[in-house]
Order: structure tokens, then C-alpha cells, then sequence
């Protein structure tokens, strides 16, 4: 497809095992909450929401978010305050890591929100958690014409990241951008005597 004339509204980046997803994902979230600028009613908090397909990965990618904050003197001046899951900046911006549920959008405004190895989300109380969160992302994301990004490993011919893949790969549409890779066109610093070793011992895996 040729390349959007402006910032989309869903960015899809299918990509291989070990790409650097979650490192990807922590860093996005880092520069739209605290570089991008954005218009927030007098009081109002914005939030980069950050949802992981559980919630050990989710202390995964907090990890990263803290990292590149601590690591960073001019990032560490805009951090207000730190809790267990969200960091609170200057501007006005939350940056909040959770595992997935539709239940973490409800009365937050949202300025972007990152679904982080997508194929993988499962919940007990729900068949496909993958789309009902996305169906409760797009309105809170509507008011501030926030994006919505999805970085996943593909796993199966089913769920979110499938469709968009399949309805929305190659097509050029003004709203959707999916990009999809394998690990090395993502990650060129991994071994690729390792992934042929890999490959040679598993090839459907």
C-alpha cells in the first residue's frame, strides 16, 4: 500500500517472536504521553493506556516505562508521582499499565491506548476480550482523536489482530495502517543462526 498522507487512526504491527514488542510498546507510550502535545479540558487527565495480555507481562512493560523515565534527565523532570501501575506527568498525562480488560477504559480519557501482544489475551469471563476491549477503547479515545495501536505475535487465524491483518493488510486505507515483519526486520540484532536453528527443529512453530 502506499504510505498514509497523515497520522492514522489504528496502527496494526504484526511481528515475530523476540522483535522487541513490549520494549516497543513501553517506548510509544513513553513519547505520546510526554513529548506529544495534547488538548485536555482545565482539569482533565489524559491517559496512555498501556493493556498487556497478563499481568506479569504488564510488570514486564511497567519495567520498561520506569526505565526509560529513570534513564532519561529530561524525561525524569516531567514525572510527578509513581504508584504501582501508573505514572502520573506534569503535563496533565497518565501513563497506565494494565493486563487487559475492557473494564480498565471505563471513565478515562483516553489520548492513546497500546494492546500489547493482542493474539495472546485471554479472560475467564470472556470469550473474545480482545474485541470487547476494543470496542470500549474507540469512544474513550473519540474526543481526543487518540490512536490506537496493537503490537502482537500472531497466534492464531481468529480474534482482533486476524481481522484487522486480513480486512486491512495491503489496503489503502486513510484511517488503518497494518505493518507486519518477521522478527529480524523488527529486531536485526537477533542471531540469525538461532532463528535457522529454530526454524529447522519446529518448522511450524
Amino acid at each position: 500500500r502506499d504510505p498514509p498522507g497523515r497520522a492514522v487512526s489504528e496502527l496494526w504491527a504484526v511481528c515475530g517472536r523476540r522483535s522487541g514488542k513490549t520494549r516497543t510498546a513501553a517506548a510509544v507510550s513513553e513519547y505520546i504521553g510526554a513529548i506529544k502535545q495534547h488538548r485536555l479540558a482545565p482539569g482533565e487527565v489524559g491517559f496512555v493506556l498501556l493493556l498487556a495480555a497478563s499481568r506479569d507481562q504488564a510488570a514486564i512493560a511497567y519495567r520498561y516505562v520506569l526505565g526509560f523515565l529513570e534513564s532519561s534527565p529530561i524525561l525524569r523532570q516531567q514525572v510527578e508521582n509513581v504508584t504501582a501501575s501508573e505514572v502520573r506527568l506534569r503535563n496533565g498525562i497518565t501513563i497506565a499499565v494494565h493486563a487487559n480488560s475492557y473494564r480498565s477504559v471505563r471513565g478515562r480519557t483516553l489520548v492513546a491506548c497500546i494492546f500489547d501482544e493482542v493474539s495472546f489475551w485471554r479472560d475467564e469471563s470472556s470469550a473474545s476480550p480482545d474485541i470487547e476491549t476494543y470496542r470500549a477503547v474507540l469512544p474513550a479515545l473519540a474526543t481526543t482523536q487518540g490512536m490506537l495501536i496493537g503490537i502482537s505475535t500472531p497466534y492464531r487465524r481468529v480474534g482482533l489482530l486476524h481481522q484487522e491483518h486480513r480486512d486491512c493488510f495491503g489496503v489503502n486505507d486513510p484511517s488503518v495502517l497494518v505493518v507486519a515483519g518477521s522478527s529480524q526486520q523488527f529486531n536485526p540484532t537477533l542471531d540469525a543462526t538461532v532463528i535457522e536453528r529454530a526454524c529447522a527443529s519446529d518448522p511450524e512453530a
